[in-house]
């Protein structure tokens, strides 16, 4: 077996590089030990969702629960915060899937027809950022402006 023979200088450079690194080591040590033991207590939560979950799996196709609702935070009446589960999907249980929609007979449907217009248009905005709806040219003032007393200016007399 071959023997590693350090200089002096080399020994102390692992002496002082040891004594700096000594209070990391023992922090990584002591989080993968919360790590470890983190990941037990999830195995052992995962094994009883399953329990829980397993007679719905079916009807959820696969899916768990976390996939398909949510846990809102509502604030009640009396100030408290409560819980409400909500599906995140709210038409159906789960996300649609692509369906090929049946097959019609032959003759004319209502898809043939083309469709009214009913886009809301987006109203259109001058430079300033203004309504042009109004009918006002830009720049053009609304109404003349009310005269204010320069001895009250905020209208008390």
């Amino acid at each position: 077996m071959a023997e590693n023979n350090f200089s002096r200088f080399e020994k102390s450079q692992i002496m002082n590089t040891a004594k700096v690194l000594k209070s990391f080591v023992t922090k990584k040590a002591a989080i993968q030990r919360k790590i470890d033991e983190l990941k037990q207590e999830i195995a052992g939560i995962d094994a009883t969702q399953k329990k829980w979950e397993g007679p719905i799996m079916d009807l959820l196709r696969g899916h768990r629960i976390e996939d398909v609702v949510e846990y809102k935070q509502e604030l009640t009446a009396s100030g408290k915060y409560s819980t409400k589960v909500v599906f995140r999907y709210p038409d159906t249980i789960l996300p649609p899937e692509n369906v090929a929609e049946p097959e019609c007979p032959s003759h004319e449907t209502a898809h043939d027809e083309p469709e009214p217009d009913t886009e809301e248009k987006e109203p259109e905005y001058d430079s300033a950022g203004f309504s042009t709806e109004d009918g006002l040219a830009e720049g053009e003032p609304a109404e003349p402006a009310e005269v204010v007393n320069d001895d009250d200016p905020f209208g008390l007399d």
